[in-house]
């Protein structure tokens, strides 16, 4: 998703995300109770939002600028614990006879 710098007074992401059918983990407002509630047991204690990059032009000159930021160890903690539920094997409890 692009957000542009002159988007309306009091426009949300989420609102603009909820549009567009895609949900954000961790959203308390518009996003899906039970995956937010599943989400927590792996330490995800907020919205799973990150600007990667940002760039723009400065509107006063034009001159273009450019940031970016790697993604927070909260977060970062959070998708570990997925990957490794993810690539743990699956448990059987069947027992033997």
């Amino acid at each position: 998703m692009q957000k542009h710098p002159l988007q309306p007074e009091g426009f949300e992401v989420g609102v603009e995300i909820r549009v567009s059918v895609t949900v954000v983990a961790g959203d308390d407002r518009y996003g899906d109770a039970d995956f937010n509630t599943y989400l927590k047991t792996f330490g995800l204690q907020r919205m799973f939002l990150h600007a990667h990059a940002v760039s723009f032009e400065w509107p006063e000159t034009g001159e273009p600028f450019s940031a970016s930021a790697p993604l927070p160890q909260d977060l970062r903690a959070s998708l570990t614990a997925l990957e490794v539920k993810n690539q743990s094997p699956p448990t059987d409890r069947r027992r033997a006879p």
